[in-house]
């Protein structure tokens, strides 16, 4: 029996989830607004306020996201393959940070979304589940 280092973390098969979990509360309140569910919060609620404090903190870490952690994560190096690349346990942690922003930005909007039935949160929220979508692990092993 021999025994094996640490395996290095790789990104790639980590988006899937992240991009799942997000469609999934997507899904959710699709399906409670359907339903007449939505807004959560009951009447006398200043809706716009929450509503627009809500897509405000989804699109500031949507900023966070593209303008601070999303080029820290380096460059494939010429000759490296993709699947080495994205393996290495440096890109791993960088790449790792602006998916996360753009995740919980996500969430944010969706949530704002359920609880005041406003769609500003919503549009916030779709464009963080853009943002996961379009710089994957695609993006940054073939940039």
């Amino acid at each position: 029996m021999t025994a094996s280092g640490p395996q290095s973390p790789n990104a790639r098969p980590l988006h899937v989830p992240l991009v799942l979990g997000l469609l999934g509360n997507f899904a959710v309140f699709a399906y409670f607004f359907a339903r007449g569910m939505i807004p959560l919060l009951p009447p006398p609620t200043d809706y716009g306020l929450i509503g627009g404090g809500m897509a405000a903190a989804s699109l500031v870490l949507l900023l966070i996201g593209f303008l601070v952690f999303k080029p820290r994560v380096p460059r494939r190096h010429a000759g490296q393959s993709p699947e080495a690349f994205m393996s290495d346990p440096e890109v791993f942690k960088r790449v790792m940070l602006p998916w996360i922003m753009w995740e919980g930005g996500g969430v944010i909007g969706v949530v704002g979304f359920a609880i005041t039935g406003q769609v500003y949160p919503a549009l916030a929220a779709l464009l963080a589940l853009l943002a996961l979508v379009l710089y994957g692990p695609r993006y940054f092993a073939e940039q």
